[in-house]
């Protein structure tokens, strides 16, 4: 059983690292339908992962809990401990993969808003003060 859930944990964490790239692509080339369409899939995946790394940690656990003597190393067999390690490696991918990601489209988002700012300026929330810009806007809306 553990086999299966480990199997399918990597496929489906395969299709993440596939759909995060193809993401990459469309950022890249400002295609934003596609990436868009592309939140709904990765939504399941991720739920689907999550349900069946649930059902992996309670194998596991039971498995540890009818040998509490044992490393887990030592109770699992070669094929379990391989595509355990090949899950390792598919997490991190797609921890790198989701990094790159997130600094592309802060990269983006950030451009976009200072380019809103250029064209219509307007008063900063948050932690930036309220401020006038220094030079004439060719749409300066007076108010």
């Amino acid at each position: 059983m553990i086999r299966a859930h480990l199997q399918t944990s990597i496929e489906t964490i395969n299709e993440l690292i596939k759909t995060t790239r193809e993401d990459l692509r469309d950022i890249k080339e400002a295609r934003h339908e596609p990436l868009l369409n592309r939140v709904k899939l990765k939504e399941k995946l991720i739920d689907f992962f999550t349900e069946t790394k649930y059902q992996l940690d309670r194998e596991i656990l039971n498995i540890y809990e009818a040998n509490p003597d044992k490393p887990i190393g030592e109770v699992l067999n070669e094929e379990e401990q391989e595509l355990l390690s090949t899950l390792r490696v598919s997490l991190e991918t797609l921890r790198a993969e989701n990094k790159r990601f997130a600094s592309m489209a802060l990269a983006i988002g950030e451009f976009y808003a200072s380019l809103l700012n250029a064209i219509l300026p307007g008063e900063k929330t948050g932690y930036e003060a309220a401020r006038l810009p220094k030079t004439p806007n060719f749409l300066h809306i007076k108010g």
